[in-house]
C-alpha cells in the first residue's frame, strides 16, 4: 500500500477521477464477468454522493465517519477527499477550475481537521481487518479514536458525543440493499433515545457492484479478506466466505467476481445458503 499508487497524486486529481470512472462500463459485463445491477454510470454516482458530502459539510461543519476497514467505510473516507478537494478548489478559484496539489494538501488538512474517524472495539475482530485499519489510516493520514464497542454501538456514540459535541452529523455506508435502509433518506436524524445526529447516507443508492468498480477502478486498497471470498465483514464468529465463490477445489474467487449483489451477506450467519 503506497501513496504512489493514491488517485490525489495526479495532477488534477478530480478530472484523473472522472477520467477513470467513466471508462467503466456499468450495464454490461467487464472483465471478470461481473454483472452490474445498474444503468446509471458510476461517475454519475460518485457526483451525487459527493455533492452529498459537501452539503453535509456546509450544514454541519464537522463530520464523524466509522471507520471500520470495510469496502463501504473505504468508500466513504475517499468520497470525503473528493468532496474536500472540491472545496478547497472552490474556495480557491470557483467550481470550474482545475484542482491543484495545494488543494489536494489543503484538503487533507481539512480531513484530519473536521472529520472524526471512529472504530468500535471488538474481542472477535479479524485480524486482518485490524491490521488493514492500521495500514489505511497511515495511508490517509488520519487518527482513528478507538471505542469500546462491548457495552453497545449506542452507548459507544454517546460517548463520542460527550468529548466530541461538535461532530452534529454522521457518515454512513448505508446502502438500499442493507437492513433497514429500504426506507433510508440521505439526512435522516437518529432514532429517538440515540445521540441526537444527523445521519448522512451518501452511497445509499449504490449497488454491490458500483462500490467495486469506484475501488477497484480507482486502484484504492482494500482488506486481503475480500480476495478470499468474503463479500460482507462482520466479525469472525458471524462471517465466512460467500458459498456462491466457493470453487471446485475448495477456494473462493474475490468479492468482486459476486454475480449477484443481493446475496453480498450469503457469508454472514444467519443468511447462509
Amino acid at each position: 500500500m503506497g501513496e504512489e499508487t493514491s488517485w490525489w497524486k495526479h495532477s488534477d486529481a478530480l478530472a484523473f477521477v472522472e477520467q477513470e470512472l467513466r471508462l467503466i462500463r456499468t450495464n454490461i459485463h467487464d472483465k471478470e464477468k461481473n454483472v452490474c445491477e445498474s444503468d446509471i454510470p458510476i461517475f454519475d454516482k460518485v457526483k451525487l454522493s459527493v455533492d452529498i458530502i459537501t452539503q453535509a459539510f456546509d450544514k454541519y461543519g464537522y463530520l464523524a465517519l466509522g471507520y471500520n476497514g470495510g469496502k463501504d467505510s473505504i468508500v466513504l473516507v475517499n468520497l470525503v477527499i473528493m468532496s474536500l478537494i472540491h472545496q478547497a478548489k472552490r474556495n480557491r478559484a470557483g467550481e470550474h477550475s482545475q484542482c491543484t496539489p495545494h488543494d489536494v494538501e489543503i484538503a487533507f488538512q481539512q480531513l484530519r481537521e473536521k472529520v472524526l474517524c471512529f472504530h468500535f472495539l471488538s474481542s472477535d475482530s479479524f485480524v486482518e481487518m485490524d491490521e488493514f485499519i492500521q495500514s489505511s489510516s497511515k495511508l490517509y493520514n488520519v487518527q482513528v479514536m478507538l471505542v469500546d464497542g462491548t457495552k453497545g454501538y449506542k452507548c459507544a456514540l454517546e460517548e463520542i458525543v460527550r468529548q466530541y459535541p461538535q461532530f452534529k452529523g454522521v457518515l454512513m455506508g448505508t446502502r438500499r440493499i442493507d437492513p433497514h435502509g429500504e426506507n433510508m433518506r440521505y439526512f435522516e436524524p437518529t432514532t429517538k433515545g440515540w445521540p441526537d445526529m444527523m445521519r448522512v447516507s451518501p452511497v445509499l443508492e449504490w449497488d454491490y457492484c458500483d462500490i467495486w468498480h469506484l475501488l477497484r477502478g480507482l486502484s484504492i486498497p482494500y482488506c486481503s479478506l475480500y480476495d478470499s471470498g468474503y463479500t460482507s465483514l462482520g466479525c469472525t464468529k458471524d462471517t465466512l466466505p460467500n458459498p456462491l465463490l466457493k470453487k471446485d477445489n475448495g477456494e473462493y474467487t474475490p468479492a468482486y467476481t459476486l454475480l449477484d449483489g443481493s446475496m453480498e451477506r450469503a457469508g454472514r450467519k444467519g443468511n447462509q445458503i
